[in-house]
């Protein structure tokens, strides 16, 4: 202990005894804890919190009772920051056998879940591919259901017989100029039903009809049997019965490449006339005459289980 500090400590115990306080009154004037100016007036001034308060501390208690201790406080000044100066503030080094084995336990679990979640994240950033299909196949079957509908309401119709798209186009001036030169006049219901008839030649009771009978399905027939009844005549005798297993696209000829002709809807009834020479192919024919190529996975001589 050297000199100066019991000359400060001394110094401030005196002058504190002389005006009648106590380290409590000091302590409450100066906001210092008594403790500490215990410390200031026993000379332990490494009592004190910090080594940078030694000094303000001893000043304050000093200034408080009027004393004059800047000769003994400057040496203690001198050697507060030359102690400052030797201390090494740095934080060491925490070894790792430190460090408990449920905290670095705890820290690896956190960080193999954040990259499987990210791995989920990034995988799953779409709709499955069976989704987008059934949407691309939905929205294509509409378009073409919309595209195709005009077009079947232009189709002319010969009595009640459907006619071929090239054949409608020669008939049906021939039809406008007849029905324009021919009288309207009943005719009988046996007349009507020609047309229905397999064959080209009309019924026996069909030929009894009047001169002045208008145009209807047996005027047709008679006038060109092989044009009207052979289509219907051909996809009736050589079609055999299948069913469509899933819906599908009619294509114009046996590839993938022909075009869209039409969709055929799961369960559908529809007739087998043939297949291609790769045997992967199916020509069929729909009830209103229509045909086209299907694969072969989509047709079946049995009606599907699903099928009520």
């Amino acid at each position: 202990m050297t000199g100066h500090k019991e000359e400060i400590g001394q110094t401030l115990r005196e002058a504190r005894q002389a005006a009648g306080l106590t380290l409590k009154d000091i302590a409450d004037a100066i906001r210092i804890r008594p403790i500490y100016l215990q410390a200031i007036e026993a000379a332990q001034f490494e009592l004190l919190p910090a080594l940078p308060q030694t000094v303000g501390f001893t000043r304050a208690y000093a200034k408080y009772l009027d004393v004059d201790v800047e000769r003994p406080l400057s040496r203690l000044g001198e050697e507060v920051h030359e102690t400052i100066g030797q201390v090494d503030y740095s934080e060491p080094e925490i070894p790792w056998t430190m460090v408990s084995y449920r905290r670095i336990a705890w820290v690896a679990g956190g960080a193999v879940l954040g990259l499987a979640l990210a791995a989920l994240l990034v995988v799953d950033l779409g709709p499955p591919p069976g989704e987008v299909a059934v949407a691309s196949f939905e929205a294509e079957k509409a378009a073409l259901a919309a595209v195709s509908a005009p077009r079947a309401v232009k189709t002319p119709v010969a009595g009640n017989v459907l006619l071929p798209s090239a054949q409608a186009d020669t008939t049906a001036p021939l039809l406008s100029e007849m029905v324009s030169r021919t009288p309207r006049a009943e005719v009988p219901a046996t007349v009507q039903q020609v047309s229905f008839t397999a064959s080209g030649e009309p019924p026996a009771d069909a030929q009894a009809a009047p001169p002045n009978s208008s145009v209807s399905g047996s005027n047709v027939a008679a006038m060109d049997p092989a044009s009207a009844a052979a289509p219907q005549s051909a996809a009736g005798s050589s079609a055999d019965p299948h069913f469509v297993t899933g819906s599908v696209y009619v294509r114009s000829k046996p590839d993938n490449a022909g075009e869209v002709v039409g969709v055929l809807d799961a369960c559908e009834r529809i007739g087998l006339l043939g297949s291609d020479a790769t045997n992967y192919w199916r020509e069929v024919t729909r009830g209103d005459g229509s045909r086209g190529w299907v694969f072969r996975d989509y047709v079946s001589g049995e009606a599907p289980a699903n099928c009520s």
